[in-house]
């Protein structure tokens, strides 16, 4: 990693680790309720991560009871943001009913993944890259749509939440990836904002079903 790489990992951890400092400082000061406990949702994505990455290998090899590669990435995938949709359902969920919640986000999340399954396939991401820039994605979906000026300030922890969760299908099956392309950074870059077509797709079918059923969302 070059001395400017380095110095962008620690900016970017310092300032994650700020905004969770600030939250917790938030939750303190204005006590419990749905808002102040989103930083308790963050820490459990966060030890969600931690717990896949320390038991990678034998994970690696438990997952293979599916045996399709694409199965396994996507269905691991989904089931990683499953753990992200639970953790948030006493903070600030999108419906505060688990099925629901549960109901609306799967298409966003599947073809989400089925998408960066595609692109990971055929190029060659490192495990960060991946990291990274589908992290971009929560910053995107999480920040710009919904809050520009909080997306703003709060870039590295978005960047790291999606991350954290969407990177585990890909950190338990890296090495199953042995025909990707060596391609440039750039072409990464602009690769990995393809599986946001799911955003789109996803955004349609929470209209539809709001329509339809009435839902109130958070």
């Amino acid at each position: 990693m070059t001395k400017s790489g380095k110095v962008l990992k620690w900016v970017f951890w310092i300032w994650t680790i700020i905004m969770v400092l600030l939250q917790f400082a938030n939750l303190f000061i204005n006590g419990v309720n749905r808002g102040t406990l989103a930083v308790v949702s963050e820490m459990l994505i966060f030890a969600w991560f931690g717990f896949v990455y320390f038991l990678r290998n034998p994970l690696s090899k438990i997952i293979k009871i599916i045996p399709n590669r694409y199965s396994r990435f996507v269905v691991i995938g989904y089931l990683s943001s499953v753990v992200a949709e639970l953790v948030y359902m006493f903070s600030i969920p999108m419906h505060k009913n688990v099925a629901w919640d549960l109901i609306l986000t799967a298409p966003w999340y599947i073809l989400w993944m089925v998408f960066w399954f595609k692109i990971i396939k055929k190029y060659d991401y490192s495990l960060v890259e991946a990291f990274v820039l589908a992290g971009i994605h929560g910053f995107i979906v999480e920040g710009l749509l919904n809050n520009p000026l909080l997306a703003l300030i709060g870039t590295p922890l978005f960047i790291a939440l999606y991350g954290c969760f969407f990177i585990v299908p890909y950190l338990l099956m890296k090495n199953d990836f042995k025909e990707q392309q060596k391609v440039s950074l750039w072409e990464k870059i602009k690769m990995s904002f393809v599986p946001l077509i799911a955003l789109v797709i996803g955004f349609i079918w929470i209209l539809i079903l709001v329509k339809i059923f009435g839902l109130t969302l958070h």
